[in-house]
């Protein structure tokens, strides 16, 4: 099972630069996969590609393209697509990014600070599968398992998905 976990690009204002940080939470989970046998990428779309270009007015994008992480998306075929959603301000990159990943037939999780205080706004696209809430580690090997046996995701703990229509949520009880 192949998994790529992606920070979004950022949409700023003129007045904001783009600091490129290495996206930690990411890291945690793709060390913590890897351990356990998973076949794991990181796509920093800022990191990738430092350069801003005008949206409109006074709002700038940072980092790839859509069109880029498409392609990245396209010659990876992940099966698994994370998608780190930390500030609700980049909740629209997350969705662009989010829908991109579904029409290359992958499996669509959100997390971060946006994703776990919001798990039903998130759920309520239909690019989105699943959102984990709280740290991800665990969380996205249980998923990972489950996906891979074609087994049930009732009990993995602060999983938030789609079932027969309706939105559940696994309350997040341990922390690491």
């Amino acid at each position: 099972m192949k998994i790529l976990l992606i920070k979004p690009p950022l949409d700023l204002f003129d007045f904001e630069v783009a600091s490129i940080v290495p996206p930690l939470g990411l890291a945690y989970i793709a060390a913590f996969l890897e351990k356990n046998g998973y076949n794991v990428k990181i796509l920093d779309s800022v990191a990738e590609a430092p350069k801003r270009e005008k949206v409109k007015d006074n709002l700038y994008h940072w980092g790839l393209s859509y069109e880029e992480i498409n392609k990245f998306i396209e010659k990876e075929e992940p099966d698994i697509v994370g998608i780190g959603c930390l500030f609700s301000s980049q909740f629209r990159n997350s969705m662009v990014v989010a829908k991109h990943a579904k029409e290359n037939g992958c499996c669509v999780v959100v997390g971060g600070t946006h994703a776990s205080a919001n798990p039903q706004q998130l759920l309520g696209s239909e690019n989105i599968d699943f959102v984990v809430i709280g740290e991800g580690e665990e969380a996205m090997l249980g998923l990972a398992k489950a996906l891979e046996k074609k087994g049930d995701v009732k009990d993995i703990d602060g999983l938030a998905y789609k079932n027969g229509g309706k939105i559940h949520t696994n309350p997040k009880t341990r922390y690491v």
